[in-house]
């Protein structure tokens, strides 16, 4: 995720082998799901999604990404 810590756009990048399903959310530090930014069919190969932080209020947040039976989390921090 860049830039890290954020203030405006925001680039998720994503690597999948193959095309999948998939979802990326935003959680805040208490685990509430505070957005989605995406929903829906991951293309293999390398993909970029992106979000607004400056959208969010300041503070630490979790990306997390999941697809099938898979999981990523990687932490966010807006200001």
């Amino acid at each position: 995720i860049y830039p890290n810590p954020a203030s405006a756009i925001t680039v998720v990048p994503v690597q999948s082998s193959a095309k999948t399903r998939g979802n990326i959310s935003i959680f805040n530090s208490l685990g509430q799901k505070v957005h989605s930014v995406f929903e829906g069919e991951i293309p293999a190969g390398n993909t970029n999604y992106f979000l607004d932080a400056g959208k969010l209020p300041a503070g630490t947040y979790f990306v997390k990404l999941q697809t099938g039976g898979q999981m990523q989390m990687k932490k966010l921090l807006v200001w």
